[in-house]
């Protein structure tokens, strides 16, 4: 049940925004205090260190904005985390507890709507159920917009959605970064720069070429500056890092990663719902083959699996 509510989303989201807001409180109070050491060693003149100081507090200011808002937000994802370990706990009454299992079935049709891109009909039936603390709007979005910008060639939003993540990613060994950064250098190859591909293998591409998943791809996307036309290559290997569909699978990369990062199921609630509804429905397709015990001739007739002596033909 704990899966079912999603638990573990806002959880991930509350220590990426953590992160973040600790990453930026770092740098600028490092920037602050190497500001003041300067300013000491240089001996500035009384009007340069007021002007420094001046310079100093509008960053402070600008940190203290920035933390009041991962601050907020921290607020949020703590309220969603509650409301969702609340329901999980509470259970339903019984068997016939309707409004818990119609409160359930709210949170997988939200759920259903927001993996479907149908942000808004989800916030509508959200905040008429009033299930603020299920609506994961933020993390869909974003989500969303990566798919999209990788779909149309774009490995920006990823990258940047990776260097958030970039901790977790770390402990589940994701591939994701890799493949990320040895598309960038595919597509400078693409573009005929070979120096500048080399500058970039170099800069970024080479600290995975040791490891021991990555050394064959990365020897692979190497051996490519060597080609005079790649992308008409029709060696396997090299047709797959230019072929058009390169792209689409980067996104069902990015995809997978994202429900390991977020602790997701690969199924929605919803799916899983109906599945499970559908295979406790006694069809025809729960009907087994049997010899004929009154004339013993062995033709097989309907039995329908759990009867009580039924007929075999139930619907």
């Amino acid at each position: 049940m704990a899966d079912v509510c999603s638990i573990s989303v806002p959880v991930e989201a509350l220590s990426q925004t953590f992160r973040q807001t600790q990453k930026k409180v770092t740098k600028a109070l490092q920037g602050v205090g190497g500001g003041v050491a300067a300013a000491a060693e240089a001996g500035e003149s009384p009007a340069a260190f007021r002007a420094r100081l001046r310079g100093m507090i509008a960053e402070l200011e600008a940190l203290q904005q920035d933390a009041a808002r991962g601050g907020a937000a921290e607020q949020r994802q703590i309220a969603r985390a509650q409301a969702r370990a609340s329901f999980t706990a509470s259970g339903p009454a019984g068997p016939t507890d309707w409004a818990w299992h119609g409160r359930l079935l709210n949170v997988a049709l939200t759920e259903y709507l927001l993996k479907s891109g149908d942000h808004e009909a989800a916030q509508s039936l959200a905040e008429e159920a009033g299930l603020a603390g299920f609506l994961d709007a933020e993390v869909y979005a974003t989500i969303e917009s990566v798919e999209l910008a990788l779909r149309s060639g774009d490995c920006t939003k990823a990258l940047q959605w990776c260097s958030d993540n970039a901790s977790r990613l770390r402990r589940l060994n994701s591939p994701l970064v890799f493949q990320l950064t040895l598309q960038e250098f595919v597509e400078l190859v693409r573009a005929g720069d070979p120096a500048a591909a080399l500058s970039f293998a170099r800069e970024k591409l080479s600290a995975f070429a040791t490891e021991p998943e990555y050394s064959h791809d990365y020897q692979v996307a190497m051996a490519t500056i060597a080609l005079s036309d790649p992308e008409t290559s029709t060696i396997p290997e090299y047709a797959a890092l230019f072929g058009a569909g390169r792209w689409d699978e980067l996104a069902r990369l990015f995809q997978r990663e994202v429900r390991r990062a977020y602790g997701m199921s690969v199924k929605g609630l919803l799916d899983v719902t109906v599945q499970a509804g559908l295979c406790a429905l006694k069809t025809r397709a729960c009907v087994c083959a049997a010899p004929d015990a009154s004339n013993g001739n062995g033709n097989g007739v309907g039995v329908g699996v759990g009867d009580n002596g039924g007929d075999g033909g139930a619907g």
